[in-house]
């Protein structure tokens, strides 16, 4: 069995054990909330990288397209970044926005991403 296939495959075990209990089967899911580590709308144009360093996440994101590419990013916790550009070399606090879900107790941060054509950024988990 293909690696990727045993997370779904446990999830829905447990999704099935704790729905046992006559819990809707969609409200068990939904609580258990499995999230991707990015998450934005599907484009084309748009790449990352996302590297653990340190314990620290890192994240590329890159416009491989010739237009201007702007897009809402969640990302799985609760994250300080800040913005690193490798074209100039300029370093800034990013804003951000915290998401949580009561019901699973898991964090997500949402940033704006606005990259000009063919620009990359960097966002980095700035240490406490």
């Amino acid at each position: 069995m293909k690696y990727f296939l045993k997370p779904v495959i446990a999830t829905c075990l447990m999704a099935l054990v704790y729905a046992s209990n006559g819990q809707n089967l969609r409200e068990t899911l939904l609580q258990m909330e499995n999230t991707f580590d990015v998450d934005y709308p599907v484009n084309e144009n748009i790449r990352y990288i996302h590297k653990v360093v340190n314990n620290l996440n890192l994240y590329y994101f890159a416009n491989v397209g010739s237009g201007i590419e702007e897009a809402r990013v969640i990302l799985r916790g609760d994250l300080h970044l800040d913005s690193w550009d490798p074209h100039s070399g300029s370093r800034q606090k990013l804003a951000t926005i915290r998401i949580n879900n009561n019901l699973s107790g898991l964090s997500k941060t949402q940033v704006n991403l606005n990259l000009n054509p063919f620009q990359s950024i960097f966002y980095v988990e700035a240490e406490n």
